[in-house]
């Protein structure tokens, strides 16, 4: 099983699942908002083309980070 680790070692090429308190999400790397994480509304159809119009709400300061599982085979 994956551990959370500390958001200062996340990739920032990929979607990943990131956490703060309580609060889990997926997102992706996005510098030019507050706190440097925009989270994504669903990764079900998710593509690297569309990852903007799917991402669009920041989780300001998360604390810890985990990859995203596999999916179901």
């Amino acid at each position: 099983m994956t551990e959370w680790q500390p958001i200062e070692t996340a990739p920032k090429d990929k979607p990943i699942l990131i956490r703060k308190l309580h609060q889990i999400g997926i997102a992706m790397h996005n510098p030019s908002i507050f706190g440097g994480w925009q989270m994504c509304s669903s990764v079900a159809f998710f593509q690297e083309e569309t990852q903007a119009n799917m991402c669009n709400e920041a989780l300001p300061l998360p604390t810890h980070w985990m990859p995203l599982p596999e999916p179901p085979k």
